[in-house]
């Protein structure tokens, strides 16, 4: 399901309700039966897997769940898998890749537009960091199913966890293999010192390479 999300100014496009799942990503891994095809190159002719996949090259440990949002994807998959839906990966409003280096700037990202209701708010719920409104790590041991959290909601009605839960890859990369993930992750608050900022709208992590795999690390699709 998807919501549009729109201002005075004409911006108007839409954005998943939230992160893709297991089991929908599921449906694309069946549907392409080990079809590698269609791919961004060069930069992806690394990739030949969309299966989710360890460091090791093992099954992901939530691999029943359905509910719970896809990790262990890198940034090729996404994009392929929003491709493949008739979407596209959030990138820039109007189209193409967000800047790189402006992450915060809610004119030209899809993602952080949608976040911050149109650069209204820093958080998705608002203008005050609140531990207890999504899965931010203090109130939930674990990567949770989407919508568990009916408080993280914004920064338009109708769009569940873009705040915690798992980072989400955006069609935003530097052209030298890093590319920004957005929103931080249940399990961020075990690695950083400034807790609430990686919570942010505009808070990236610009730092993931292309072809890097997380437990925590998912997507969501935008259109156009």
């Amino acid at each position: 399901m998807a919501v549009r999300v729109s201002n005075d100014a004409g911006v108007s496009f839409c954005i998943d309700s939230t992160e893709v799942t297991v089991s929908q990503y599921q449906v694309f891994v069946d549907a392409k039966k080990g079809d590698m095809s269609g791919q961004i190159t060069p930069d992806c002719d690394f990739n030949t897997t969309y299966e989710p996949r360890t460091e090791d090259g093992g099954a992901p440990p939530r691999s029943a769940q359905g509910d719970i949002p896809v990790g262990l994807v890198d940034w090729c998959d996404a994009y392929a898998y929003c491709k493949w839906a008739n979407k596209r990966l959030c990138g820039r409003i109007g189209g193409g890749p967000a800047p790189f280096a402006l992450p915060g700037d809610a004119t030209e990202s899809q993602w952080m537009f949608a976040c911050s209701a149109g650069g209204a708010h820093p958080y998705a719920y608002g203008a005050t960091f609140d531990t207890n409104a999504c899965n931010d790590g203090e109130t939930y041991s674990d990567i949770a199913p989407v919508k568990k959290f009916p408080k993280c909601t914004g920064g338009f009605p109708g769009l569940f966890d873009m705040s915690g839960n798992v980072e989400e890859w955006e069609d935003s990369c530097d052209g030298q293999g890093h590319c920004n993930t957005r929103g931080g992750s249940a399990w961020d608050e075990r690695y950083t010192k400034d807790h609430k900022e990686v919570f942010s709208c505009g808070v990236t992590f610009g730092d993931d390479w292309i072809d890097e795999r997380y437990e925590d690390v998912g997507f969501r699709c935008c259109s156009p």
